[in-house]
């Protein structure tokens, strides 16, 4: 072979080979460029999800403040069931003891005894014997001592709503019953527990469907997805949000332990909408639907919460009973083909009835409007900033019990209302009870429904009090006892009959009610009967303007001008500002600023607040008593009797008010209670306070005596105040020739020694 030919030869494969090489080289970036991109791609978005849920995770358990009720009080009498008590400790997160009493825990020893302790150090035991359906005895069961109560630990109220309108009730890992986490697995993610995050069988799977169907229609979601959807990114159904949520899930387990993340979802999960409340978790869930805390959930119960999770509106238990059930029983069978239950467990739950409970949501037995106020209180005492940083334990004034037992009263007594004027559209209520002797608010119910309205008519709505006001004017005509001039005492008369009186420049012609008068008549006859003309006459020989300056001295707003008609309550102020000042004539003329909070912990336990009961001397002892006196003639033989005809028979004293609204206000020497009815649009109601507002409060004053040994003591007369019999023609003594005698009370030196000459009885 020639030179000639081999060179060409050799040049021919050198080509050739570069030709390869190109092609190898070409291959090889066509394929490195997209890794480079891909890896690019794949670390730009690891340092941008990954920082999302840095950020996000950095504060998915922000310092969380929580607001506790008072806590319960048991004590010899109580009227409570063991079986009660158990439901009702178990829902506070007592425990039953299956070794050593420690910590909140219970046990059941016989049919009619319970023994509990309390999570304190040291812990503090009781063992309680029940009679029936009281507590018939209670003992410290390590030194025998009786005890005349014991305190339950405080509930954390479940109505700290955030600004999403959103009720949560947060719970750890080991809190969630197993048969709950095994229904969730049953339906939402079956290998939960065993994949990284995704799950590729179900992703090949959805995505055949949604090649088929032409568009993203099948999920494919595990739980940590689905977490990660909720709560780092939105429910659009995109390509380019399940990239997201894939690769967040992925980068997320390897962050936290499946148990970590299981509680995460337990607690962000959606479980439907109640009004304008969203239900967000299996806590809140729990108690919303079925009334118990997340660890008492049934089987059943707890399948039904699972079935729910893929259309809770149109499944909630709530409206649609039977599509939950329905649901429910799939859930069921999944759990059992799964061998998670036996067939036995699964045949057994579908058989109960699927019974749930009204939402406290919507009712006042968790006391939304007091937790409102409450939260006012602090972001008024703290900032939002401080509260926001900051891991409080708020402890309250609030009374469970007498919170439930306001509920049920209102429910009771606007049915009524309701049917008086309910075709005029919907009267709302307000209902406040509060300790006199500290201030403490012990209920508040701010109107007919928070779901629908969060106007707390306690704090916000400014209306006229009507005659609830009168023993203002009372008042301040009993202290005359302490000037020079006219004093004006009990037995003191005005003429009683229609009347022009002059208001600055114009002319007011009160009416009683009905239009009814009495001719001459005492101050007590005046307030017993709640008569307006006499009242006003009253307030004028007191002094208009002394009547201004004691409401304002007792708290009352500076709207109070010093007019006729101002003597009958018709200028506007607030039930929280009537029931503050009230407490003056309940407490002997101390007047306690009303407050709902009894202290205040930060996260290590140390006390940063307490509250300290803020009194002041209004009124003295004696007027105080006197006006009480008045009030109680009210109660036994006026305007406010049928709270007697109805069964309250404590000691009380009280007053009706009916303006546009309807008022009765009322205490006993240790609770004082005020409820409101009216519109609020300020319509007419139609009502007078004994027929709107009186029932409620009677039906409320009832169930509060049988539910806390209230007082039967009647009001200690005080130094300083002297009862006589008196001729209530005349305002005199009375003599053996009196056709009527009363009993007046008296400021020592103002009691009449001059003697009545009633006429001879045939």
């Amino acid at each position: 072979m020639s030179g000639a030919k081999r060179k060409r030869r050799n040049s021919k494969r050198r080509r050739k080979s570069d030709r390869r090489a190109f092609i190898i080289k070409l291959l090889l970036l066509l394929l490195i460029v997209p890794i480079i991109a891909v890896a690019a791609f794949l670390t730009h978005y690891y340092y941008v999800f990954d920082g999302n849920i840095e950020m996000k995770l950095g504060r998915k358990r922000p310092p969380e403040t929580k607001i506790y009720s008072a806590p319960t009080v048991l004590y010899p009498g109580r009227p409570v069931t063991l079986p009660q008590l158990e439901s009702s400790i178990r829902k506070l997160g007592y425990r039953e003891a299956q070794g050593r009493m420690k910590g909140a825990r219970y046990r059941v020893l016989a049919p009619n005894r319970l023994l509990i302790c309390n999570d304190e150090a040291p812990p503090r035991k009781a063992d309680i014997i029940f009679s029936g359906d009281t507590i018939h005895s209670i003992e410290d069961p390590d030194s025998g001592r009786e005890l005349t109560r014991f305190a339950l630990k405080p509930e954390v109220l479940s109505n700290a709503i955030d600004k999403n309108r959103e009720k949560r009730r947060p719970v750890s890992f080991h809190e969630i019953p197993e048969h709950l986490v095994n229904a969730v697995l049953a339906v939402e993610d079956r290998r939960f527990f065993s994949h990284s995050g995704i799950d590729p069988l179900r992703i090949i799977k959805a995505l055949i469907v949604d090649l088929r169907e032409g568009e993203t229609v099948q999920g494919a979601s595990t739980l940590t997805q689905q977490f990660v959807k909720n709560y780092f990114l939105t429910p659009e159904r995109t390509w380019r949000r399940k990239f997201a949520d894939a690769y967040m899930s992925i980068l997320l387990e390897n962050r936290l332990s499946k148990k970590e993340i299981f509680e995460l979802y337990s607690n962000e999960v959606y479980l439907g909408q109640i009004g304008t409340f969203s239900i967000v978790g299996f806590g809140e869930a729990a108690d919303a639907f079925f009334g118990k805390n997340i660890r008492d959930l049934s089987l059943g119960e707890a399948a039904t919460l699972a079935g729910i999770i893929t259309a809770p509106n149109r499944l909630t238990p709530l409206r649609y009973s039977d599509k939950a059930a329905l649901r429910r029983d799939r859930v069921l069978d999944a759990m059992a083909d799964y061998r998670m239950i036996t067939p036995s467990e699964r045949d057994r739950a579908k058989s109960q009835p699927l019974l749930v409970r009204h939402t406290s949501i919507l009712n006042y037995s968790d006391a939304p409007y007091f937790v409102d106020y409450v939260q006012e209180q602090l972001i008024r005492r703290h900032g939002d900033g401080a509260l926001a940083r900051s891991e409080y334990s708020i402890y309250t004034t609030l009374d469970p019990d007498l919170q439930q037992a306001a509920y049920e009263s209102i429910q009771s007594g606007m049915k009524a209302v309701d049917a008086e004027v309910g075709r005029t559209g919907k009267a709302q209520v307000a209902l406040i009870a509060v300790d006199p002797r500290n201030g403490h608010i012990l209920a508040m119910v701010g109107g007919r429904n928070y779901g629908n309205s969060q106007f707390n008519r306690i704090t916000q709505a400014r209306r006229q009090p009507g005659s609830i006001f009168k023993p203002f004017v009372y008042a301040a005509a009993l202290e005359t006892a302490y000037s020079g001039g006219t004093r004006l005492t009990t037995a003191s008369t005005v003429i009683d009959q229609p009347t022009r009186f002059t208001d600055g420049t114009r002319g007011y012609t009160p009416r009683n009610f009905k239009d009814v008068y009495y001719g001459q008549v005492t101050m007590r006859q005046a307030i017993t009967k709640s008569l307006n003309v006499a009242t006003i006459k009253f307030a004028e020989k007191a002094g208009f303007e002394r009547v201004v300056a004691l409401a304002r001295r007792l708290g009352l707003n500076e709207n109070i001008k010093p007019y006729p008609a101002m003597a009958i309550g018709s200028f506007e102020t607030t039930p929280f500002e009537m029931a503050q000042a009230y407490t003056a004539f309940a407490n002997e003329g101390r007047l306690s600023e009303l407050t709902p909070i009894v202290k205040i912990r930060d996260r290590n336990g140390r006390q940063v607040f307490t509250t300290k009961s803020a009194h002041r001397q209004v009124l003295t002892p004696q007027v105080a008593f006197v006006v009480t006196s008045l009030l109680q003639s009210v109660m036994d033989h006026g305007t406010g009797s049928s709270a007697r005809s109805r069964g309250f028979l404590l000691p009380a004293a009280g007053k009706t008010g009916t303006s546009r609204d309807g008022w009765f206000a009322g205490y006993t020497p240790d609770l004082l209670c005020i409820v409101w009815v009216g519109f609020d649009d300020n319509r007419e109601l139609g009502l007078s306070g004994s027929e709107s507002a009186l029932p409620i409060w009677t039906e409320f004053m009832k169930r509060a005596s049988r539910l806390q040994p209230l007082s039967k003591r009647n009001f200690t007369v005080p130094k300083g105040v002297r009862a006589v019999e008196i001729d209530p023609e005349t305002g005199l003594p009375a003599t053996k020739n009196s056709s009527r005698i009363e009993t007046h009370y008296f400021i020592e030196g103002t009691e009449p020694t001059a003697t009545a000459t009633a006429p001879v009885l045939p």
